[in-house]
This record gives C-alpha cells, structure tokens and sequence, in this order.
C-alpha cells in the first residue's frame, strides 16, 4: 500500500514541478512563497497520508460493517431494521457538517502558507536581522503572524 501511495504522490510532485516550470514569473511574483511552499509540503504530504490509510482503512471498515450487521440482526433485527434505517440520515448531517467545516479548513491552509511565507523571508534574512539587531521585530512578526 504504502509504495502505491508513493508512487502517486511522487507523480503529483513531478507533475506539479513540470506545471510550474511552465508558469511565468508574473505568476511567481503575485504569489506567496510560503503558499507555493505550502501546497509543495502539507498539500502533498497529506495527500500521501490519505492514500497510505485510505485503502486499509475502507478494507476493514467494510469487514467490521458486515460482522456488526450481522451481530445486529442476531441479537434484535427490530432493532437492527430500526438502525439501518436511520443510518442514510446520520450520514446526511455528517456530509452536511463536513461541507461547513471545509470552509474553515481552507481558511487554516491559506494562514499556514502566509506563516510559511513568513518564516521563509526570515529564514533567508537571517543575516540581516541579527546584523541590524532585528530579532525582537522579528519574533514580534511571529507571534502576530503565528
């Protein structure tokens, strides 16, 4: 599993670099550095994670469905009828609660590149800002960025 997932993230990579070299400078300068680094890093990263669970996890979450079904119907089927009947409805408000919560992840993925952005810049500054005597703006930037 895991060198299936592997695979497809180090496609995605090579396909994003290869899109990437295509873009114009415009594109770069309209840009974050920090985001750019962002959807490199966390995007990529998590997508691997989700491909290395997701197969394992929907094998056996299926195995433990059916095993539960029928441990349900063994013990009560009134009652087995009554939950597999209301199940549809908890998906729905899952699906609708997910929907919501998306919007909020969004805003949290954009914040970490502008804080990844930010840690870029300072990280390439370094020299300046103990030069000058900067850290204590610097840190301030942080903690206000962060």
């Amino acid at each position: 599993m895991t060198g299936v997932a592997g695979k497809s993230t180090n496609r995605m990579r090579i396909g994003l670099f290869r899109k990437m070299e295509k873009l114009s400078i415009r594109f770069f300068d309209s840009r974050n550095d920090g985001e750019m680094l962002s959807r490199f890093t966390s995007d990529l990263d998590n997508i691997s994670n989700t491909l290395n669970q997701a197969l394992i996890q929907v094998l056996s979450n299926v195995a433990l469905m059916i095993g539960v079904i029928i441990m349900m119907f063994q013990q009560n089927v009134e009652l087995a009828f009554v939950t597999l009947i209301s199940a549809p409805f908890a998906i729905i408000i899952a699906t609708v609660i997910i929907r919501k919560a998306r919007k909020f992840v969004d805003i949290q993925q954009d914040e970490l590149g502008v804080l990844n952005g930010y840690i870029d810049e300072k990280i390439s500054g370094q020299k300046i800002i103990i030069t000058n005597g900067l850290e204590e703006e610097t840190i301030d930037g942080f903690v206000k960025q962060n």
